[in-house]
């Protein structure tokens, strides 16, 4: 079959170029949607036993589905649980109570309870509880954030919570993956270029993998659409993409060039 497909392809290498700079193109505007389609963490089954008690304790109790914790610190005065200081919180959660997946929001001063308190009595945190859970909490993650005003120094606020963290991930996932992207497509290439002392043979890995890359990147988006991934499936594809494409391009290239050595016919190399 190999040897069938060998002389299938040095009989009409244009029509292979051809096919697949058009899987490419039609790639291009897909492959950048990937991100958009996958699940937040993806360490967790939306049908697990916890994720089922969730959402019944959501329904029978009211309680929220997710939640978002609002650090306010200050290592000077007042003390934390200082009306002057609860005056800051509030003054900075008043435009949240606003958002319509926002279902409560639970300070020191609405409950008095001391362990939202820290012991030294420079912390406390509010927790805002959401009507969504997931890859939909943390999508409003940039929202949220916007609408929380910052507290006047020396008191600081931090955004925190299963939404904000998962946010982070996602985001430090996109940047190491084009970092990744723009790191080891030159190192490849010219690594490559010293082994074999050509710019074809030693772009033709690179391209190969590159393309590998895009165009699973384009089935990605569309299969996203229809199955549950997670977002760290972009970094795995790219990874085996990469590496699958230029390791196994490298070896075709140099058994070719090992047979051409043997025999002056290209076709039987």
């Amino acid at each position: 079959m190999f040897a069938w497909l060998a002389r299938a392809v040095l009989r009409a290498p244009w029509v292979v170029m051809g096919v697949w700079a058009l899987a490419a193109a039609l790639s291009l505007p897909l492959a950048p949607g990937a991100g958009t389609v996958l699940k937040s963490g993806g360490i967790g089954s939306g049908e697990s036993e916890g994720a089922r008690g969730l959402r019944l304790a959501s329904e029978e109790l009211g309680l929220p589905l997710s939640s978002v914790l609002v650090v306010y610190s200050s290592q000077g005065a007042p003390r934390a649980d200082a009306p002057a200081f609860l005056d800051q919180v509030d003054r900075s959660l008043a435009r949240v109570h606003s958002h319509p997946a926002v279902q409560e929001i639970v300070t020191y001063r609405t409950t008095q309870n001391q362990r939202l308190i820290s012991p030294d009595g420079t912390t406390t945190y509010a927790v805002i509880g959401l009507t969504v859970h997931g890859a939909q909490a943390q999508r409003l993650m940039a929202e949220l954030r916007s609408l929380v005003v910052p507290p006047d120094p020396p008191i600081q606020m931090w955004l925190t919570g299963g939404p904000a963290a998962y946010g982070d991930m996602e985001l430090v996932s996109h940047e190491d993956l084009r970092r990744a992207e723009m790191t080891s497509f030159p190192i490849a290439f010219l690594v490559l270029l010293a082994i074999f002392g050509s710019l074809v043979a030693a772009g033709a890995p690179v391209l190969v993998g590159g393309v590998s890359v895009l165009i699973t990147l384009a089935l990605i988006a569309l299969l996203g659409r229809v199955v549950e991934m997670s977002i760290f499936t972009l970094n795995i594809s790219t990874m085996l993409g990469l590496g699958i494409g230029i390791d196994y391009s490298l070896f075709m290239v140099t058994r070719f060039r090992e047979e051409l050595r043997r025999t002056p016919s290209v076709e039987e190399a």
